[in-house]
């Protein structure tokens, strides 16, 4: 019995799991809020 008590537990857990990864679609709007580099360049030493 407890074994099943848990196999069900788990099954429900699993199940739930989805609907909290799910993020929002990426539209424009978003995609116009994103930060630019304005001026790219590459350091000798990778720090910057």
């Amino acid at each position: 019995m407890k074994k099943l008590v848990l196999l069900l537990a788990g099954a429900a857990c699993l199940q739930a799991l989805p609907g909290f990864s799910q993020k929002p679609a990426l539209d424009t709007a978003a995609y116009r809020q994103w930060k630019r580099i304005s001026s790219p360049s590459i350091s000798w030493d990778g720090a910057g």
